[in-house]
């Protein structure tokens, strides 16, 4: 085997630029099946990935890469009474508040760091594992009840102004 390439194993590409590494990166979790999440109640959760390559606070030689890693969802009245979190009869001041909307729910971002890409994968792979599993037993139809009560609230429907405005997100740290 040469330093050179005369060996005929196939070479993963090369890529250029960090926006096509992330492009690459995203593809990779699209092949694999990492970006299909649904939660006890069967919403979908939506995967948003983001890679960096910083150099390397102490390590010279390699970059630093980090995986930046955030969960959002939308649930809208029908899907909040299908799961059972909201009760037509119990909670119609409540359905009224929301209308037709849809109330955007967030997840804290996690953050992983390794050495390499192929590094990373390999976390990502077994935090998605445990992320899914985590989704599947955790009941999040009180969390999401509360998050439609603030969410109601940022929005000015009890006749007053909110002002404070945070994010409300739910940790799902596995």
């Amino acid at each position: 085997m040469s330093y050179f390439g005369s060996d005929q194993r196939p070479r993963p590409p090369v890529i250029r630029s960090l926006a096509s590494a992330d492009a690459a990166f995203n593809n990779w979790v699209t092949q694999n099946g990492y970006h299909l999440l649904l939660d006890k109640a069967g919403d979908r959760w939506d995967l948003g990935l983001h890679l960096e390559q910083l150099p390397h606070p102490d390590y010279t030689i390699k970059p630093l890469c980090r995986l930046h890693i955030s969960l959002s969802s939308h649930i809208d009245q029908d899907k909040l009474i299908k799961s059972g979190v909201l009760n037509p009869v119990t909670d119609r001041r409540l359905l009224s508040l929301m209308g037709a909307d849809q109330i955007p729910i967030k997840v804290q971002v996690k953050v992983l760091e390794a050495r390499s890409i192929d590094a990373i994968r390999s976390e990502f792979a077994s935090y998605i594992v445990n992320l899914r599993s985590e989704l599947k037993q955790l009941e999040l139809g009180p969390l999401k009840k509360r998050l439609i009560g603030s969410w109601v609230n940022k929005k000015s429907r009890f006749g007053y102004v909110y002002q404070a405005e945070t994010l409300d997100k739910i940790s799902l740290d596995v």
